[in-house]
């Protein structure tokens, strides 16, 4: 499944009519395109097609991996490691959602993926998009998650994505030890 945002900003010549109803416990709902795309280098497949159904289905994802997907694919999650595991490659799994939406001069304290995994970490400032900064901290990481402060200078609203792991070192002090 993806977000009609999505297809609209990079699939909307994938287009194709072909209604298809999803049910679940709580609804049933009835949507009409479907995209057929060569697929995702992040997929690492490029002789692959990838089918998927357009709907809004979460504000928080813009797409979802079905299981006729991963089928194809040949693909396996190790959950212990945090990776998909396919026929052709490894992608590495986010958990969390790293999509944060800021209105216009808003400051907001999110959970960022990071590099090290230990009590004191040390971030330096980090431009995330235009307008929008981390200032320099030193914060701790718990399974290679961090709490950071984030601030949009615009006078407009914007959605951030921080996807990669934000570089972190280990901060050392007189009373603690390199982890």
């Amino acid at each position: 499944m993806v977000s009609n945002e999505k297809v609209k900003e990079y699939f909307c010549e994938y287009l194709i009519y072909e209604p298809f109803t999803i049910q679940t416990a709580h609804a049933t709902t009835r949507h009409d395109y479907t995209i057929d795309i060569p697929c995702l280098k992040t997929f690492k497949a490029p002789h692959e097609r990838l089918k998927f159904h357009v709907f809004d289905f979460s504000e928080n994802y813009d797409g979802l991996i079905g299981v006729n997907l991963m089928r194809q694919l040949g693909a396996v999650i190790d959950v212990p490691n945090g990776v998909l595991k396919t026929k052709f490659g490894e992608i590495k799994i986010y958990w969390e959602n790293s999509t944060v939406n800021l209105g216009p001069r808003e400051r907001k304290i999110v959970k960022i993926p990071v590099t090290k995994n230990c009590s004191n970490i040390l971030i330096n400032h980090q431009k995330l998009a235009p307008g929008v900064e981390m200032p320099s901290l030193i914060t701790s990481a718990k399974d290679f998650y961090a709490i950071a402060e984030i601030a949009n200078f615009n006078n407009h609203s914007i959605k951030v994505g921080i996807e990669n792991p934000i570089t972190a070192e280990i901060y050392e002090t007189e009373n603690n030890t390199k982890n």
